[in-house]
């Protein structure tokens, strides 16, 4: 039997790799695809294919000895391994089964039916602490204080999520509401080049998209409630990367199929979060799991289409794209919004997103566009410059 995967040696090393028996199979088939790491049967694994790998988790049945000598025979081979988890199941034999581990040099062992959760909880980019010191200097920053307490709030989501309990809506709300009063106090483009200079990684991606949100609520005519719902969403839309290894999230190269399909998963997790736990509007709730649709159908998680995607999830759609544009990161250097704003325009002269999004938040970085599509199309075809 065949287990289809990533082969370290095309794309480069792999740190976390899953290995099981065919007893085991559809459990570590589970782990590894929530992981976005590769799996390979024991008896399929090649001499080569464990020399780069740091952390190797072991789902297999301790107490067949052909497992065992497969587990002995693969391992062995690869000493410098650091990490090396056996997945045991609990009850009268679990003795037993962790000192067949030991035997087959475990670092550790973690029960089996809480695997999943505790891998996830390691890999992921929750439970990072910062310097007073650091503190002090974004609370002294524009806008700094609002960032503070937005990112206290996604902290306290992304803990909720991975420990599947409650979270406070209010909070949310407060923290949002802070960000608009914030943004309009210093301006869009202060409020991001502060969180820029102050994180980095999925913190400062999530807070970028609840700044470039107030922005556009500046320059749109939305009601309250409007305007309420946009920024609780643009500060809850990405809460299930929670659940994504932060080493995948934060990959500067392309990632592996395996990679993709695990960060495929965050619109869905965060989704069933809010489900079970907040009181969150329906309106908000598809904003999250269908941020990352397209008009045409080629987004996901569902693929929906045109009309299918609500309006508030296509602006946020719009704040999302954006903002990826404008983000830093280390080893890619940020858009100006005037790049963003004509990344935009390809993605609406493909079908991708809505064009009137795209104007009004071109708007609220001093970008002016054409009233309509039809205008554009005019504009682009005249290679007359934008703004």
């Amino acid at each position: 039997m065949s287990v289809k995967s990533h082969n370290s040696s095309d794309d480069g090393p792999s740190r976390l790799v899953f290995v099981c028996d065919v007893d085991y199979l559809e459990h570590a088939r589970e782990l590894s695809a929530r992981l976005g790491a590769p799996l390979r049967l024991i008896g399929e694994i090649a001499p080569e294919y464990l020399q780069n790998v740091d952390h190797v988790v072991v789902d297999a049945d301790l107490r067949d000895m052909e497992s065992i000598q497969m587990l002995k025979r693969a391992l062995d081979r690869v000493p410098a391994i650091r990490e090396r988890t056996y997945l045991v199941d609990g009850g009268n034999s679990e003795r037993l089964l962790k000192v067949q581990a030991n035997a087959l040099g475990a670092t550790r062992h973690m029960l089996r039916r809480f695997a999943l959760a505790e891998l996830q909880r390691e890999y992921s980019f929750v439970g990072r602490r910062r310097s007073p010191r650091v503190t002090g200097s974004l609370r002294g920053a524009p806008g700094g204080v609002s960032i503070i307490k937005a990112e206290e709030s996604l902290e306290a989501l992304f803990e909720g999520l991975l420990g599947d309990s409650a979270m406070s809506l209010q909070g949310v709300s407060l923290a949002a509401a802070g960000v608009l009063a914030s943004v309009s106090e210093v301006g869009a483009g202060q409020w991001l080049d502060t969180v820029r200079k102050h994180h980095e990684g999925t913190f400062q991606h999530c807070l970028l998209v609840t700044g470039v949100a107030a922005g556009y609520v500046r320059g749109a005519r939305l009601s309250s409630a409007q305007a309420g719902a946009l920024m609780n969403a643009a500060l809850l839309h990405d809460i299930g990367k929670a659940a994504i290894p932060r080493q995948i999230l934060d990959k500067p190269g392309k990632l592996t199929p395996e990679e993709f399909e695990a960060i495929k998963r965050h619109p869905g997790a965060g989704y069933e979060y809010l489900r079970k736990h907040g009181k969150v509007s329906p309106v908000i709730m598809d904003a999250v799991h269908h941020h990352h649709e397209a008009l045409d159908g080629s987004g996901y998680p569902d693929g929906l289409k045109g009309e299918q995607i609500a309006p508030l999830t296509r602006i946020l759609t719009v704040c999302d794209v954006f903002a990826a544009l404008v983000e830093a990161r280390a080893y890619k250097t940020a858009r100006t919004p005037q790049q963003a704003v004509e990344v935009l325009i390809d993605m609406t002269l493909t079908s991708k997103v809505d064009y009137e999004p795209v104007r009004v938040l071109a708007a609220s970085f001093g970008i002016e566009l054409p009233a309509n599509v039809g205008g554009l199309v005019k504009q682009v075809a005249g290679v007359k410059p934008l703004g």
